[in-house]
């Protein structure tokens, strides 16, 4: 199965969130999950502290931010992660309701590595968890903020 797989899910409906992680287990049962339902709470468990000097969180391979959260929309969050140069090069997801073109380019104006469009139908949602979880978690390459290599 390769080697271990970190996700972090940026989702304020719970129910939403679920239904991904269950997706994603299905792909890989090993699949490390957090969820957290808050843009202040996502950017805590991913910015570094002067506390961690020294001694890295373990990151996500990849993180799946959805748009319309309550107190800090996703494009805040994006902005502030992609801003910060320890996290620039965690691969994230924007996995939002809205197909709206302004939504779309804004996101990869502020670095999203990715946009997709939440699917209304669970088979489609179980055939994206197995895309984003091949290509995150198996395919790509990504680079750690001191540069090694890691898959």
């Amino acid at each position: 199965m390769g080697m271990a797989c970190k996700v972090l899910i940026v989702e304020d409906e719970i129910a939403e969130a679920t239904l991904l992680k269950r997706a994603f287990r299905r792909h890989r049962p090993d699949m490390e999950i957090d969820i957290v339902d808050d843009g202040g709470d996502a950017l805590a468990s991913l910015l570094p502290t002067v506390a961690d000097e020294g001694n890295q969180r373990p990151r996500p391979n990849f993180v799946v931010l959805d748009l319309k959260l309550r107190r800090m929309d996703g494009h805040e969050v994006l902005r502030r992660l992609k801003d910060e140069l320890a996290c620039r090069d965690i691969p994230t997801i924007v996995f939002s309701s809205s197909s709206d073109p302004d939504d779309v380019s804004r996101a990869y104006d502020l670095g999203a590595n990715s946009y997709i469009v939440k699917p209304v139908r669970s088979a489609d949602l179980d055939r994206i968890a197995s895309l984003m979880t091949s290509y995150w978690c198996e395919a790509n390459c990504s680079g750690d903020s001191n540069g090694a290599l890691r898959r």
